[in-house]
């Protein structure tokens, strides 16, 4: 019995600590748009997850500015925006989300750098092959087509 005794001691001491219930790390996970990745849609959607306690509303930063563009939030912790060319876009971009920690009151700040190139591209026409024809179609050699 005695060397039970021990045994018993240490299992009704940890009873209060298997009460607790885990608590997950906060984290920022950004799923859209991914590292370097290379957008060429007129529209970037961004998509990210809190996972944990924080406190506030998140706040996301293009290019180290402010969004003003509005946060769509589908599940608890899981929020969308979409951002066009007006949000300050550019070649490449630095998209920063923070959030305050509920823990201990600090901010989380979680990045990701992508390139932005919609399909608009305009050129000078070198090639008769190039030119607009048709009742409407005035173009020559050195207008540039968009």
């Amino acid at each position: 019995m005695r060397g039970r005794l021990p045994l018993i001691a240490w299992i009704v001491a940890l009873l209060p600590l298997m009460a607790f219930t885990c608590q997950p790390v906060p984290t920022i996970t950004i799923h859209s748009p991914v590292v370097l990745e290379e957008i060429a849609s007129c529209e970037v959607e961004v998509n990210f997850q809190l996972v944990g306690a924080f406190v506030g509303e998140p706040v996301v930063t293009l290019n180290f500015s402010a969004l003003s563009v509005p946060l769509v939030e589908s599940t608890p912790g899981t929020f969308s925006a979409t951002l066009g060319p007006d949000d300050g876009l550019s070649a490449n971009n630095i998209l920063l989300v923070s959030a305050t920690r509920m823990d201990d009151g600090e901010s989380l700040t979680q990045g990701v750098s992508f390139g932005y190139s919609p399909n608009a591209l305009a050129r000078v026409i070198t090639d008769p092959a190039d030119l607009i024809t048709g009742p409407l179609g005035h173009s020559r050699i050195g207008d540039y087509l968009l």
